[in-house]
């Protein structure tokens, strides 16, 4: 039960994340613009699907473990309740990012509707994790090397977002 837990969380966020970056390429292009560029979206996914990903699949064992009933047999890992949240959640994103991405454009220009969208990516993709976390009744501080990944993710992030990185990236 524990390895199926984790196995579905790591789906449940990698998913909802992909669906979210695949959309808003989409409904951004179709109006002519590229949302991000393909070293930002590169970087979203090594920022998002590597250390993050892989640590919250070593998340610690829910307390009430032995309480729950077993899986219904022949169930999935991506169920009917699963699938809702991965197109609800994700679907969010993609309306947010893209508001996001058309507010920006108007107000400051391609590069800072880009970063936005580019920087509102990763950051939505770490709230998803805690909200994750948290419907499992995790607490914040139980999984450490989730905690270092995030962090350190962050942190390469606000890099990234300030000289000189800014220019490789292509950032406002």
């Amino acid at each position: 039960f524990y390895f199926f837990t984790n196995i579905r969380k790591f789906v449940n966020y990698l998913l909802t994340s992909n669906f979210a970056e695949v959309f808003v390429v989409f409904i951004v292009s179709l109006a002519g613009y590229l949302p991000i560029t393909a070293v930002q979206l590169l970087w979203i996914n090594l920022m998002t699907d590597g250390f993050p990903a892989l640590a919250l699949g070593v998340d610690p064992s829910l307390p009430d473990i032995m309480k729950k009933k077993p899986h219904p047999k022949g169930e999935g890992v991506i169920n009917k309740r699963l699938t809702y949240l991965i197109v609800s959640i994700g679907g969010l994103m993609t309306v947010l990012l893209v508001a996001m991405f058309f507010i920006a454009l108007k107000q400051g220009g391609i590069a800072l509707a880009q970063t936005m969208v580019f920087t509102g990516l990763i950051l939505f993709e770490f709230v998803r994790i805690a909200v994750i976390r948290s419907q499992e009744r995790l607490g914040f501080f139980s999984n450490k090397w989730l905690l270092a990944a995030i962090g350190f993710s962050l942190l390469l992030q606000f890099a990234v977002l300030n000289q000189p990185l800014a220019g490789v990236f292509g950032v406002k």
